[in-house]
């Protein structure tokens, strides 16, 4: 086996090579490539046999009935097969091959990543082997790069091969939907090994020759390294005749804005919480920009090289699979950077230009001004996929998500859906013949008996149309069909509605938590894992919620309520600091917001109680001030232990400062207007502060007030609880009039109170009575006589 040719064959860059086994099966495979994906005839293809549907099939999840040419990739797929097991690959632990074995370990990957796009559904839940090693060999190792490169001489072969392995891996991470366990690591090496240097920046914009101002928009500044450029021009075609005939040359659809560079000021941003993007790096002012990029001209950026170009896809496919749907700032970033990749299309691939034409087509569906325009693109894109004249370039389909053309269309009913076009979306599923997706439309509308008509008639036609099953269970709510689509095909989905229904339905904890259990459910999307996890609380599997919300927290490290989950999780294991650390940062995901606050109180109030065990003295300040902020929170347990740290003399100055405003600012505004039982306390703890601080006069009016908001309470005359508080207080306040009256006053040469001893009887007297016709009987009365006779 000539290892060169064989690594030009993985890169796609020779059509000479010896014929053997492994370039027998590339052929074959590139077939199949040029009848489903780059150069599809026109016409309706034969519908798969049940048996070929089958052999096709992972976890219960059936291909696309009229995919081209379907035993011809299942000979692919058994002949790699063979091929690797002739050569004693090692599937188990990858880095134990040599660079032959993994070379045929990429392939067989390859063959995989075609598979996964037979399928309308993520099938990363199937407990199946093929998707386990798919997954374990692109992972972003280094030492599976080490051992794949190592004998390859050519130092341009050997770099790209290195660098189109880390953008396959994040290209299968995409495709598994697990993006968030090792894309952004893969695209981070990818980065380092190319050189480019790029980021994401704010930038004012003229987007149409009418606009008369400038608008703040996002810009995506990049440049590729000179040394990857001389690469590529030696190892790739730089001419593509595919984009000449490309009929998307009008002005409506290739319009590009203009941007100017924003204000020169260091300090224009320093308001703004901290902005953080996995996927892109990110600079909020000019000032931050490498010195390479600040010198660009915004609106003639330099060509990227075709792996520069395939990187900000992937980056793109990334952002859009772990971000809320429809968020404007993350559509900004995205059409950030489609706008990067449209900005000069000389030399262009017609592969990575298609693409990137269709996601700025996704995007512009979701804005009225834009979305007429966005669906004549999507069907235009379509046609001109079909047209015999067009001539795919395929050179880079490994490193971008295989879709099909049944796909873009199902893509474009979906959108159809989304706006209410029913019976566009209706007419393109039936000619798809996607009849699950055509019922659903049906049930859409009101229309269930027709729906499940559909459904019944599929299911006639191929028993083990498993998702059928499942979606006649979800529209009648009858577990037995959920039962069937599990027991008979594995089909997870239906697993997880079963494990639903158990949870709502029969409010069985344990039988839906060993439903979940049973599917995956680790694999499952964010929110089928965050319900396991609340499940897993209510039933006190606190070691299990620990587990989900852990996964939660890495897929979305921005959503609050799983890391709080997380926290509480931790803290019924006795884990603390851990517990706090999880806190921490959901009440940091409030980013001062004092909406969010108000509504996420107890997440914040979690912390402090947390902290005031951990004696994390500078939390429990900060978590109590928003609280007293945002709730008008009196907790006595954490005003009396910042009260204590007053006095400790290794507080920091900035601390100290601000307990300090803590008693002498925020508690008293916000208690003036308060009158609830624990207001006396606070008073009391103020009025101990004042004494602190030497102001006598204030720790007496402080006295006073606590006083008058116990004597005042309406209950004093009907609860007995209430008037022993008030004898408490009147004792407190007389022994405050005789050791403070006598003190020097605010102004020199005054006394804090002259006539502290009239003020004591006046005292008495008020409470005797508010309470003579109620508690004369009680011993506290006697108490109160006793204080009279006293003074």
């Amino acid at each position: 086996m000539n290892t060169t040719s064989h690594f030009k064959l993985l890169l796609n860059i020779t059509d000479e090579y010896e014929t053997d086994e492994l370039t027998t099966i590339i052929n074959d495979l590139q077939k199949f490539i040029q009848v489903n994906f780059t150069n599809i005839e026109k016409g309706q293809p034969e519908k798969l046999d049940i048996e070929t549907s089958n052999k096709l099939s992972i976890g219960g999840h059936l291909p696309y009935a009229f995919l081209r040419e379907p035993k011809l990739f299942l000979s692919i797929k058994e002949n790699i097969q063979k091929l690797m097991k002739s050569k004693d690959c090692d599937l188990q632990n990858m880095k134990n091959n040599t660079d032959i074995q993994l070379l045929l370990i990429y392939w067989y990957c390859r063959v995989m990543s075609i598979h996964l796009s037979f399928f309308t559904q993520s099938v990363l839940m199937a407990n199946d082997p093929q998707v386990d090693i798919l997954q374990s060999f692109f992972c972003g190792d280094e030492e599976i790069v080490h051992n794949l490169t190592l004998n390859i001489e050519d130092m341009a072969l050997k770099q790209k091969t290195a660098q189109m392995y880390y953008l396959e891996s994040c290209k299968v991470s995409i495709l598994l939907h697990n993006e968030h366990l090792y894309a952004g690591r893969c695209l981070d090496k990818y980065t380092n090994l190319s050189n480019v240097e790029y980021v994401l920046t704010g930038a004012k914009v003229q987007r149409t020759k009418f606009q008369t101002k400038f608008h703040n928009n996002l810009i995506i500044l990049a440049e590729s390294s000179q040394e990857q450029i001389q690469f590529e021009e030696r190892l790739f075609k730089q001419t593509d005749t595919s984009i000449e005939s490309f009929k998307l040359n009008h002005e409506t659809l290739l319009e590009k804005p203009v941007f100017i560079k924003g204000a020169e000021n260091n300090d224009e941003n320093e308001d703004l919480p901290e902005y953080n993007n996995k996927f892109l790096k990110t600079v909020a002012t000019s000032a931050e920009l490498p010195s390479k990029l600040s010198n660009l001209d915004y609106n003639k950026q330099p060509k990227l090289t075709f792996f520069d170009e395939i990187q900000f896809l992937l980056r793109l496919e990334a952002i859009k699979i772990s971000s809320p749907a429809k968020d404007p700032l993350v559509e900004q970033e995205l059409m950030a950077i489609i706008e990067r990749l449209t900005s000069n299309i000389d030399g262009c691939n017609s592969l990575i230009f298609t693409y990137t034409l269709w996601e700025r087509s996704l995007i512009e569906t979701g804005k009225a001004k834009t979305i007429e325009r966005a669906l004549l693109q999507m069907e235009q894109l379509i046609n001109d996929l079909q047209d015999a004249d067009f001539q795919f370039d395929n050179q880079f389909f490994y490193l971008l998500p295989p879709r099909p053309n049944w796909i873009l269309q199902s893509q474009l009913a979906e959108k159809y859906m989304e706006l209410g076009v029913v019976k566009s979306a209706m007419e393109i599923y039936r000619r798809l013949h996607m009849y699950n997706e055509l019922a659903l439309c049906h049930c859409a509308i009101g229309e269930e008996k027709q729906g499940l008509k559909i459904l019944e008639d599929t299911l006639l036609e191929n028993p083990n149309e498993f998702r059928s099953l499942s979606i006649i269970g979800d529209i009648k709510q009858d577990p037995s069909y959920w039962e069937r689509a599990w027991n008979e095909g594995r089909y997870t989905n239906a697993k997880i509605s079963l494990a639903k229904h158990t949870f709502y339905k029969l409010n069985d904890l344990k039988g839906a938590l060993n439903h979940f259990e049973a599917c995956n459910i680790m694999r499952s999307n964010l929110d089928n894992i965050y319900l396991y996890g609340c499940i897993a609380m209510q039933a006190e599997e606190w070691n299990k919620a620990r587990l989900a919300f852990q996964k939660c927290v890495q897929i979305d490290d921005t959503n609050m309520k799983a890391w709080s989950n997380l926290g509480a999780a931790l803290l019924e294991l006795n884990m603390f600091e851990q517990a706090h650390s999880a806190f921490s940062k959901a009440v940091s995901l409030t980013n001062g917001s004092q909406h969010t606050m108000k509504s996420n109180w107890q997440i914040i109030q979690n912390l402090m109680i947390l902290s005031l065990r951990l004696h994390r003295w500078s939390d429990v300040l900060s978590t109590y001030s928003k609280l007293l902020d945002t709730q008008n929170l009196i907790d006595i347990e954490a005003i009396q232990a910042l009260f204590e740290e007053l006095t400790n003399q290794g507080n920091s100055k900035s601390y100290q400062t601000k307990l300090i405003a803590l008693f002498e600012q925020e508690l008293p505004t916000k208690i003036a207007s308060m009158q609830t039982p624990e207001i006396s306390q606070v008073y009391k703890i103020l009025s101990r502060y004042e004494l602190l601080q030497k102001r006598p006069w204030n720790s007496l009016n402080y006295a006073e007030i606590s006083f008058r908001n116990v004597v005042n309470n309406v209950a004093i005359t009907t609860e007995k609880s209430v008037f022993v508080k008030a004898v408490e207080e009147m004792e407190d306040l007389l022994s405050s009039y005789e050791n403070l009256g006598p003190m020097d006053g605010r102004i020199e040469g005054s006394l804090v109170c002259k006539n502290w001893e009239y003020k004591c009887k006046m005292t008495i007297k008020l409470l005797m009575s508010k309470c003579v016709n109620y508690w004369s009987s009680e011993p506290e009365w006697d108490r109160i006589l006793e204080l009279r006779s006293d003074y």
